[in-house]
C-alpha cells in the first residue's frame, strides 16, 4: 500500500505536500489525496504509481471494499476511484453509497459496465470507461477536481462520463 503519513494536522501539513516539495512535481495547489479502489492489481498498481508521480497522494490501491471504506474514514481522499466490480460482499456501488452519505466522498466509478454505473449516477460524480490507461485517468483530473470545487469543467474526455 502507498499510505503516505501526514506530518502535522493541525497545520495542514500532508504528506501530499511533502511528496511535491520533494519531487518538484506540482506547486500550484493541485495535489489531491485519491484512494484507489480497484482490485486488479494489473490496472491498481499502474494507475497509483502514475497518480503518485504527478504528485498526488494514494491511498491504497486495495480490492477491498471494507479496507477502502475505513482507509477513507481515516485520511478522509478527496477523491476516490472505485472499481463497481469487486470480489467483496460490498462492492463499488454500496462503497461509493456510503462514502457519500456518511462521510460526503466523492467517486468516480472505473467500470466496463457503464449501465449499471448510470443507474446509480446519483451517488457518484461519473463513470470512466474501460479500457483505460492511467493516462487517461489523469487526464480526466482537471475536469473532476473543477467538479468537486463547483467550478466549470474543463473539455471532459471522451472515455468519461461526468454525472449531472
Amino acid at each position: 500500500m502507498f499510505v503516505r503519513q501526514q506530518l502535522e494536522v493541525g497545520n495542514r501539513v500532508t504528506a501530499c505536500d511533502v511528496a511535491v516539495a520533494d519531487a518538484g512535481a506540482r506547486t500550484d495547489g493541485s495535489c489531491m489525496r485519491i484512494l484507489v479502489v480497484v482490485d486488479d492489481p494489473m490496472i491498481a498498481f499502474p494507475l497509483a504509481w502514475e497518480l503518485e508521480r504527478l504528485g498526488h497522494q494514494v491511498l491504497g490501491p486495495t480490492g477491498d471494499a471494507g479496507l477502502a471504506l475505513q482507509l477513507a474514514q481515516r485520511w478522509l481522499p478527496h477523491l476516490v476511484l472505485i472499481d463497481i466490480t469487486l470480489p467483496t460482499r460490498f462492492d463499488g456501488i454500496a462503497l461509493a453509497r456510503s462514502l457519500k452519505q456518511e462521510l460526503s466522498i466523492r467517486s468516480v466509478f472505473l467500470s466496463a459496465h457503464g449501465g449499471e454505473a448510470v443507474e446509480h449516477r446519483e451517488i457518484a460524480l461519473g463513470l470512466l470507461t474501460k479500457l483505460y490507461l492511467p493516462e487517461s485517468v489523469v487526464h480526466c483530473l482537471g475536469s473532476l477536481r473543477a467538479r468537486i470545487e463547483g467550478r466549470e469543467s474543463p473539455a471532459i474526455p471522451h472515455l468519461m462520463e461526468i454525472f449531472p
